[in-house]
C-alpha cells in the first residue's frame, strides 16, 4: 500500500486530467507504450501537480524527439532496475525489453547478476549500454574514456545524453517507487529483481556504508 494516499482520476484537479488519459493501459493485452510515467506514480505526483507536469513532459520528449533505439533504453532500465532491486520497475520494463528485441536469455542474465559471464548473447552495441547503465548507476566517476568510444561507435552526442538521462531518471524512479511503496497498476505481473547480485556489485565504500547501517 502507498505511503501516501493516492489521488484518483476522478478526484485530479482539470488541468491534471490529459496526464491520467495518457498514462499507459495495464488492462488490455501487452503492449509498449510511449515512455510515460506509469499510474501509480502519476496518483502520487499529483500531490505535486509542478513536479507530475515537468516529468511528463521529460517523457513526452523521449517519445516525440528521442532518437536513441528504444531496445537501448529498456535494456538499460532493465539493468539498472534490478541493481536497485526495484520490483515496480523490473515488472514493467522487462516485457517492454522483449516487445523492443531484447531476449529471454539476456534478461534472464540481467536478474541473475550474471549477463558479463555471457557476453556471446549481447551484440557489442546491447553490451555497451548494459555495461554503461552499470557503471553509471555504480559507480559513475569511473566511467573511462574507452567506454565512452565505444558508446560513440553506435551513438552520436546527443543520444549519449539521452542516453545517460534514462539511465540516471531510472535510479530516481527505483528510489522513488520503493521509498513510497508505490503498488503495481491492476493486470501488471510482477517480476521479482535477482538475488544479491545487486549488493555484491556495490563499490567497496558502498557496501561498508551498507554495513555500518546495518548495525
Amino acid at each position: 500500500m502507498p505511503r501516501v494516499r493516492p489521488i484518483r482520476a476522478d478526484e485530479a484537479p482539470a488541468d491534471l486530467k490529459a496526464i491520467y488519459e495518457r498514462a499507459p493501459r495495464t488492462d488490455g493485452p501487452a503492449h509498449a507504450p510511449e515512455a510515460s510515467l506509469f499510474t501509480s506514480q502519476i496518483e502520487v505526483l499529483a500531490h505535486t501537480p509542478g513536479i507530475l507536469t515537468g516529468l511528463t513532459e521529460v517523457y513526452r520528449w523521449f517519445g516525440r524527439e528521442g532518437t536513441v533505439p528504444r531496445k537501448y533504453h529498456e535494456l538499460a532500465i532493465v539493468v539498472v532496475s534490478n541493481l536497485n532491486r526495484c520490483t515496480y520497475c523490473v515488472s514493467h520494463h522487462t516485457p517492454y525489453a522483449l516487445e523492443f528485441g531484447g531476449t529471454e536469455a539476456q534478461l534472464r542474465a540481467i536478474a541473475d547478476g550474471v549477463w558479463r559471464e555471457r557476453r556471446d548473447l549481447f551484440d557489442d552495441a546491447e553490451w555497451t549500454v548494459a555495461e554503461y547503465a552499470e557503471r553509471v548507476t555504480l559507480e559513475p566517476w569511473k566511467v573511462s574514456d574507452e567506454l565512452m568510444a565505444h558508446l560513440r561507435a553506435f551513438l552520436d552526442e546527443a543520444q549519449i545524453v539521452e542516453l545517460t538521462a534514462r539511465i540516471t531518471l531510472c535510479s530516481f524512479w527505483n528510489k522513488f517507487n520503493d521509498a513510497l511503496r508505490l503498488d503495481l497498476e491492476p493486470g501488471v505481473a510482477e517480476i521479482a529483481p535477482g538475488g544479491d547480485h545487486a549488493a555484491n556489485r556495490r563499490p567497496d565504500h558502498v557496501r561498508l556504508r551498507a554495513r555500518r547501517a546495518d548495525g
